[in-house]
């Protein structure tokens, strides 16, 4: 049986949003214009901006990638895709609106350089300018999604991933935040959301609504605290033996 697992990144990999992270390392604060821009709607010219900051302040790459290094873990998340990754049916992706200068990274703290390269990104693109100095890419633009920004809908990145890379048996979404209910309301009955509990994506579900629209969750919904509460799902991994 093939399973698609797809992950979230912040506070679902790590236990922090590795772009506020980032954006704290400056000796400077960060300026009112940039502040500004952090809205929730344009976050990669946000991001942009507190690179270009912290590019100012001589940042360089390897303070950066050091404290995304520097984040903990979600504990049994290394254990969970390493666990994956063994698996002949169990395919992995991660659906982020951080980066892949950073997701690259985290994935690299939890389950090495070899296996972290053979999962897939759906997520924002990475350059480096001629002058050093970091920047991203928005992952695509639309207008249509009423829950995600218009750099990602990761509903919209996981029909296409599902069509370009399937059929799958089953899909299984891992998060826990307020974009993460785009692509749970995307699935099916034959497939699982895991909600991380205390956060965003299970308030939304257990409320049925976000904003004032309502949201109607058909796949299975489980509730996780660390990696472990999905690995000791004998049932599931079971299926991609």
């Amino acid at each position: 049986m093939s399973i698609l697992f797809a992950f979230d990144c912040d506070h679902t990999l790590i236990n922090e949003d590795s772009d506020v992270a980032v954006a704290k390392l400056g000796a400077q604060p960060l300026p009112p214009e940039i502040v500004a821009l952090c809205d929730g709607h344009y976050w990669t010219d946000y991001m942009n901006a507190v690179f270009r900051h912290l590019h100012a302040q001589k940042v360089d790459l390897d303070a950066i990638a050091d404290r995304i290094s520097e984040i903990q873990l979600v504990n049994g998340m290394a254990e969970l895709i390493s666990s994956l990754t063994r698996q002949q049916k169990a395919h992995t992706i991660v659906i982020s609106d951080a980066n892949d200068f950073g997701i690259s990274r985290i994935l690299t703290q939890l389950i090495g350089d070899e296996e972290a390269s053979t999962i897939p990104l759906l997520t924002n693109g990475s350059y480096i300018t001629e002058s050093g100095c970091l920047q991203i890419a928005p992952y695509h633009w639309q207008k249509e999604c009423v829950f995600c920004p218009p750099n990602l809908c990761k509903g919209n990145a996981l029909s296409l991933y599902v069509q370009e890379h399937g059929p799958f048996d089953s899909i299984v979404y891992i998060g826990d935040g307020k974009n993460d209910i785009c692509p749970a309301t995307r699935l099916s009955k034959t497939d699982i959301v895991f909600a991380r509990t205390g956060f965003d994506l299970e308030r939304i579900i257990l409320a049925g609504e976000r904003n004032g629209i309502k949201v109607k969750v058909e796949a299975n919904v489980k509730f996780w605290s660390d990696g472990f509460d999905i690995l000791q799902r004998n049932d599931l991994f079971n299926k991609t033996e």
